[in-house]
């Protein structure tokens, strides 16, 4: 942004000797476009004459000249590139320029992409160079399909040495053709407006280094309060005696400003705020490797979030983003978090917000902003971390493989975004954006009545003072009038001066208001800016809801009825939750349930967030408690209810004894008496069935202990005696003796009923 800038220049001694008192001229101004100082027209050939080509026939031409085609829109012939001379690393590239006349270069060209299919994977790239080894990209293109391009791009001049090339990155695989032709260069000049001088002293010597200072520089347009973006040239120079390499005694350098009046007011309170209640992202959580530059400086990593991951959030806001520091070696490093709008497929559009950081621990951490950025669901969010590290420091992190490509895994260093893939990692960044629910459009925050301060942050944004401002605050109710509301409160506050452009802010402290009724109530601040630019930030409407009334909870049991028997469950119950926060009128909702809590037998107060859950219940219990209740998001709580279940899910436990008694003179038969011990410590118990050779014989029913029963017995037969105990919920247990006679004992001989002991005994 256009402010007044600190200007500075730095000399370094490359010769063998001290020197002392060189003249600096330092110059700065916009550029101007003038005249052409380079053609090609590829009509001699090509390589054409004097141009470097790294690998034979890498600008492919047919039987020694240059293909006999117009595709890029130029006469005939053309250079010309096959996919299989594509290959990465190598440059075509023009003879050494002397630009040292002109500090800034406009490059032109025509060029005819044909693409394959596919995603790109790979990238077309025109650029320059000052010493033919490294190449500084002018235009970048990715393609998704064939294309014919006009080409203008910048490169710097202002060296004896500037070359011109053309080149490939990333896997051509999906290329076919590219067709180049008719390249000229036009020199750009300075219309200068700043110039300042020194004179390095004392000496210099070989290898030092100094930086020098020079006056700051306030551009014109500052001055002029001008609304415009200009472009700019700043060139340093030299002049020392003897000097036996003047080349390098120029520099020269091309950058952009943008000069804007911007007056904002935002509302501080009443405040909206909420909990992440969703983190978006791409990663798979655990950080396995991390990158950086290998001599350390600055880059952006970013995720593009698009409507397949926005759709459902639509009237959303990102509060936040959390990223990854690193992956194990934790390292102090400031950053900054940057949202870009929609741009294209393959790069962000304009800078919504940016939010400076600090991390040290080699874990996430979580980034919140000052400035919520708005979802509307039907366009891309790029969320950005850029960060400036040290050699030997790695701070994006990144997960195991690339599951998300085109939304995971983008990077800048500086001219142009890719896919961090062309450098051969395949993986997802460790960002995550999190998003927040609007309450209610236009509903911006929830209280409960009562009196709240009326603040508010008036900011300039732009680059210019803004001074004796007003800004007007206004309270309508919308209770008794849905549709228009009724005017309850004014005051304003004057001589508002942001004279700190870029940031600077001044708070506004208006009267106080109580929000004595439910209901809802809209707050309008407005700040006329006769100069502004952007005019959408200095009038804002604020939502109050006024929540006076508990959320309302039911509660669903499954299965509905008892699953046992004499109203008891035998089986695990689901407990659903179901809760609603009532509107506070004029069809506004209220604020929204936060929690819904519950404990089971008045033990730990278990909490479920949002306004639906469920839980199971496996406590054997008569009569088992279980209470909740709900609170919305302003603190309203509901009374507490309490349902309560019957619940047995353990067997009786179950003993069973029998005895022989007299035998009946003169028949051969005898009784046997049998006898079973039940108990059950819930339900309690409900009877016992016994059954000779599986068929009912006798239902005993009571609470127990004991369930007797007899029978007169002939012998000679195998039987099984089973008896079945059963709760009053219906689990029942049995115990059964098989073939009680088989003991060898003379029974008709046995008096006075003596027990047996039994032979075999079988339990369920």
């Amino acid at each position: 942004p256009g402010q007044v800038l600190p200007v500075a220049a730095t000399i370094k001694n490359v010769g063998q000797y001290p020197e002392c008192c060189i003249p600096i001229d330092m110059m700065i101004g916009q550029g101007i476009v003038g005249d052409t100082i380079f053609t090609e027209d590829m009509s001699a050939g090509v390589p054409p004459p004097g141009w470097t080509d790294e690998h034979k026939n890498y600008m492919y031409y047919y039987g020694g000249s240059a293909s006999y085609s117009t595709y890029s829109g130029g006469t005939s012939p053309e250079a010309y590139l096959p996919y299989y001379y594509a290959l990465p690393d190598y440059v075509m590239y023009s003879y050494a320029l002397d630009t040292t006349a002109y500090p800034g270069l406009k490059l032109h060209f025509k060029s005819y992409i044909n693409h394959y299919s596919g995603s790109g994977l790979y990238a077309l790239v025109a650029g320059y160079s000052h010493d033919g080894e490294t190449w500084v990209e002018s235009w970048h293109e990715e393609p998704g399909g064939s294309g014919q391009y006009e080409v203008e791009c910048d490169a710097a001049g202002g060296s004896d040495t500037t070359y011109i090339g053309f080149w490939v990155k990333g896997d051509p695989f999906y290329f076919n053709y590219w067709y180049v032709d008719d390249v000229y260069i036009q020199a750009v000049t300075l219309e200068e407006e700043y110039s300042d001088s020194m004179c390095q002293g004392p000496d210099l010597q070989p290898g030092e280094t100094r930086q020098f200072e020079f006056n700051d520089w306030t551009p014109q347009a500052l001055l002029d309060e001008e609304t415009c973006t200009n472009d700019y040239l700043i060139g340093a120079e030299i002049m020392m005696e003897g000097d036996k390499n003047p080349g390098n005694d120029v520099k020269s350098g091309k950058f952009t400003l943008d000069f804007w009046h911007d007056a904002a007011v935002t509302v501080t309170s009443p405040a909206e705020g909420r909990d992440v209640e969703e983190w978006l992202g791409f990663d798979d959580g655990t950080a396995v490797n991390s990158l950086g530059l290998t001599s350390g400086g600055t880059f952006e990593y970013a995720i593009r979030l698009t409507p397949d991951e926005l759709a459902g959030y639509a009237g959303y806001s990102i509060q936040s983003v959390k990223r990854h520091h690193d992956w194990t070696t934790p390292f102090t490093m400031s950053g900054n978090v940057k949202i870009y709008a929609q741009g294209t497929s393959t790069s962000p559009g304009d800078l919504i917000t940016t939010q400076p950081f600090d991390a040290y621990e080699a874990e996430w951490h979580e980034i919140p902003l000052d400035e919520f950025v708005p979802i509307s669901g039907d366009e891309d969010i790029w969320v950005s971390i850029e960060v400036t590290h040290a050699a030997g420091q790695y701070p994006a992190a990144m997960d195991a493989s690339n599951n998300y490509p085109t939304k995971g895994d983008w990077i800048t260093l500086g001219s142009g975004w890719n896919e961090v893939s062309i450098y051969g990692f395949y993986t997802d960044w460790l960002i995550r954006a999190g998003v927040v629910g609007c309450f209610n459009k236009p509903i911006k925050v929830y209280i409960q009545p009562g009196t709240q301060n009326i603040e508010g942050l008036a900011t300039n944004l732009g680059t210019f003072p803004e001074l004796d401002l007003t800004c007007y605050a206004e309270i309508y109710e919308h209770i008794t009038n849905c549709t228009y509301g009724t005017l309850v409160y004014e005051d304003n506050i004057t001589d508002i001066d942001l004279d700190i452009p870029l940031g600077g802010t001044e708070s506004l402290n208006f009267k106080d208001y109580n929000f004595a009724d439910e209901g809802p109530y809209f707050l309008f601040f407005s700040m006329p800016d006769e100069n502004d630019d952007i005019t959408k930030n200095n009038d804002i409407r604020w939502g109050v809801g006024v929540d006076d009334t508990p959320p309302i909870t039911e509660c669903s049991i499954n299965p509905s009825t008892p699953d046992g028997e004499n109203g008891w469950y035998v089986n695990d119950v689901e407990i659903t939750f179901d809760a609603w926060d009532p509107e506070i009128g004029c069809g506004y909702p209220g604020s929204g349930v936060k929690q819904i809590y519950y404990k089971v037998e008045g033990g730990t107060t278990q909490t479920i967030y949002g306004d639906h859950g469920t839980f199971i219940v496996d406590t054997d219990k008569d009569n088992l408690p279980i209470e909740f209740w709900a609170i919305d998001n302003v603190g309203n709580s509901e009374t507490h209810h309490t349902i309560t279940i019957d619940m047995d899910q353990t067997v009786p436990v179950i003993d069973m004894t029998y005895e022989w008694a007299v035998s009946i003179p003169g028949e051969g038969k005898w009784w046997m008496f049998f006898n079973v011990t039940a108990t059950d410590a819930t339900s309690g118990m409900d009877r016992v069935e016994y059954y000779l050779n599986d068929v009912l014989q006798d239902t005993v029913t009571g609470p127990g202990p004991d369930y007797s029963w007899k029978f007169l017995y002939s012998g000679g037969l195998h039987i099984t005696i089973k008896a079945i105990g059963y709760d009053k919920a219906g689990n029942m247990k049995f115990d059964e003796i098989i073939d009680p006679e088989s003991i060898n004992v003379n029974v008709q001989q046995n008096q006075g009923g003596k027990i047996m002991q039994i032979i075999q005994r079988s339990f369920s």
